[in-house]
């Protein structure tokens, strides 16, 4: 009986916190010891982070140092799940000694609004705040290095972001979910990823991918591929273009984008990834171009406003069940090249649509209009010459600043 009760005590303190310390505001954190006992680590109160809620509330400051039993310690991290669905903390401030930031350090802190980086910080971990939908702002120092996977997924009060040039990793997700993005801006002098010409987005340079984008963002020709969730459940997309170069958009890529009312998708794309527009409940129309080869699983499902597909591919597409929502595609016409209506109409999925009938010459003919030009328009203009000062649907003209014209047209 002994040696079981014996055991059992050992077991409980192996899996608690190793020492508890009140600060000077009376608010008590939890230590563990890291770096064989000469360093602290932050972490929360037991054995389970889901056991004690409300172990931290309100405003936290974590100090530097900590003296217990008489012997002084640094406080160099803040611990896995340390944080982790605390609702009732509102603010952090992390002193300068910590360099790192455990996984899901502050996951769901739902009442989080503002937290203060250690200027020392080299890695922020995965899913570190990820659920922290209230927090307004943070400032990523000129030290991290890293950004984990889902760091700051589902941070829909961040409205503005800059990564400096210090950042060479940012993980999956990172940013997805981020909603309320406005601004987002990477330092000249990084060398992984850049925002080009101004493009309100994150391109890693390596492969031309843009892995961040927001309502502002203009994609630029340069870019070859759309990555995974760049544009998740982006408020206030109401239009997209896809330019020339892109050959790919990602899984989720634009999922979730509630404004979406359109997308232009250029000749280049072979490829729209599993849900990459689903549940853009607003879309109206989509342009798909002649060189589209694969629409994957749940492209476009739950876009239940969807009147309209253009799919200019002579060949029908490679299409999954389930990438257009029956129900909704019923009501919807789809406009293909007139020598392959038949094609289409007897496809399994594309011949689900409502009414199939074919491209007119106009449509046929008059060329889509990439990103970049949309920063070089001068005047745009209705069929009738009337100035307006947005698109109108159906054929509108466009004047450039250096004095050329072209027609096109919106959906």
């Amino acid at each position: 009986m002994l040696f079981i009760t014996l055991m059992s005590i050992i077991s409980i303190n192996a899996l608690a916190h190793d020492i508890e310390v009140v600060n000077a505001d009376g608010k008590t954190i939890y230590y563990n010891y890291i770096n064989d006992g000469q360093e602290l680590e932050v972490t929360f109160l037991g054995s389970n982070c889901s056991n004690y809620s409300n172990r931290y509330y309100k405003n936290v400051v974590i100090p530097e140092e900590v003296t217990y039993m008489g012997q002084t310690r640094r406080v160099t991290a803040i611990g896995k799940d340390a944080f982790h669905v605390c609702s009732a903390v509102t603010s952090v401030t992390i002193p300068n000694s910590v360099t790192t930031i455990g996984d899901q350090a502050f996951a769901y802190c739902t009442q989080l609004t503002t937290v203060t980086l250690s200027n020392n910080l080299t890695s922020i971990g995965n899913e570190a705040f990820s659920g922290c939908g209230l927090l307004s702002a943070v400032t990523i120092g000129n030290s991290v290095t890293s950004i984990g996977v889902a760091a700051f997924w589902g941070c829909c009060g961040l409205t503005s972001l800059f990564i400096p040039n210090s950042v060479t990793s940012i993980g999956d997700n990172a940013f997805s979910g981020c909603s309320g993005l406005i601004s987002i801006n990477v330092d000249e002098g990084n060398t992984v990823y850049d925002s080009r010409n101004g493009c309100n987005a994150i391109i890693e340079k390596s492969s031309n991918t843009l892995i961040l984008g927001c309502k502002n963002t203009s994609i630029p020709n340069s870019v070859t591929s759309i990555g995974n969730n760049a544009f998740t459940n982006c408020l206030g997309l109401a239009s997209i273009i896809i330019p020339n170069n892109v050959a790919s958009i990602g899984i989720g890529a634009f999922s979730g984008c509630h404004s979406l009312m359109s997308a232009t998708i250029s000749n280049n794309v072979e490829t729209i990834g599993n849900e990459a527009f689903a549940d853009c409940v607003s879309m109206k129309s989509v342009s798909i171009g002649d060189g589209m080869k694969y629409i994957k699983d749940k492209s476009f499902y739950g876009c239940e406003s969807m009147n309209n597909v253009y799919c200019h591919a002579e060949i029908p597409p490679s299409v999954e069940t389930d990438a257009f929502q029956d129900f909704f595609i019923k009501y919807a016409t789809l406009h293909v090249p007139a020598t392959s209506v038949e094609q289409y109409k007897a496809h399994e999925v594309w011949g689900k649509f409502g009414t199939i009938v074919p491209l007119t010459d106009e449509e046929n003919s008059i060329s889509m209009l990439s990103a970049d030009e949309t920063n070089v328009i001068e005047h745009i203009y209705t069929i009738d010459n009337k100035q307006t000062n947005d698109f109108q649907k159906g054929v509108n003209i466009i004047q450039y600043k250096d004095g050329t014209a072209k027609k096109v047209l919106a959906k």
